[in-house]
């Protein structure tokens, strides 16, 4: 896991950022009939892409894992060859199972310089990012998470609390269930992957890392996608390496 001056900003122009409204579904069958450019006002990448399909979220989250595991074994081009042609090859092996799922990027979104300063925290940055998505309720819980420090079981009891006691839209139900349902499947995925680095020793750093790596990869999904989500969790992998491995 090298090169990370390089594959920083190669991640970030590949990534779609919609600007944010606030949702209003008060008749979503008729939103979905919509075109994608009128819905993305409305919804966020990641929840587009799931109406957008026909997939239960326990397979979406199952198929998301299959795009971490492509990216895994496609690392070594990674780090010769550009994120976009990474992505689109990814893509093309996702589409093999379902071709409607995890569209290709092909929007750009032109970074700040303050996210390449080394001294931007995992929190700053999440919490900078999180008022990019459309609903209150899924903010406010994405930043209990990120600011409490949550390992997913944690979150997990926190986004069904949510569920159970907020007066919420579909969207925002279907939201944080797909929310719940890639962490769930990134969480396992990432516990097994660090399990060969730091044998779940959490006693070395100030947090778990790979809690910050299942909240990236579902944050990033909400916010741009299924190939968004898989690639940001990977540059905070690759951005805890050259931390020693810690937190960021």
């Amino acid at each position: 896991m090298k090169l990370l001056r390089t594959i920083i900003p190669l991640f970030f122009v590949s990534i779609i950022i919609y600007s944010c409204t606030e949702e209003n579904d008060s008749n979503l069958n008729s939103d979905m009939s919509k075109s994608n450019s009128t819905l993305k006002e409305s919804y966020n990448l990641g929840l587009l892409e799931y109406y957008n399909n026909d997939l239960s979220m326990v397979e979406f989250g199952e198929l998301h894992n299959i795009g971490l595991n492509n990216f895994q074994s496609n690392q070594p081009n990674y780090l010769y060859s550009d994120f976009n042609s990474l992505i689109s090859e990814i893509s093309l092996e996702l589409n093999k199972t379902n071709p409607n799922t995890f569209k290709r990027l092909v929007n750009t979104y032109e970074i700040d310089d303050t996210l390449l300063n080394n001294n931007i925290t995992f929190e700053t940055f999440i919490l900078d990012q999180v008022n990019k998505l459309h609903s209150i309720n899924v903010r406010e819980l994405i930043t209990e998470i990120v600011v409490n420090k949550l390992n997913f079981n944690d979150a997990s009891i926190l986004a069904n609390e949510y569920l159970t006691k907020r007066n919420l839209k579909q969207s925002e139900i279907d939201e944080i269930n797909l929310f719940i349902s890639v962490a769930g499947h990134s969480n396992e995925f990432w516990s097994s992957y660090y399990g060969i680095y730091i044998n779940g020793s959490n006693n070395r750093y100030p947090c778990d890392p790979k809690d910050q790596v299942y909240l990236a990869d579902a944050f990033g999904f909400l916010c741009w996608g299924g190939l968004g989500g898989i690639g940001y969790s990977w540059f905070v992998d690759e951005a805890q390496d050259q931390n020693g491995g810690g937190c960021l």
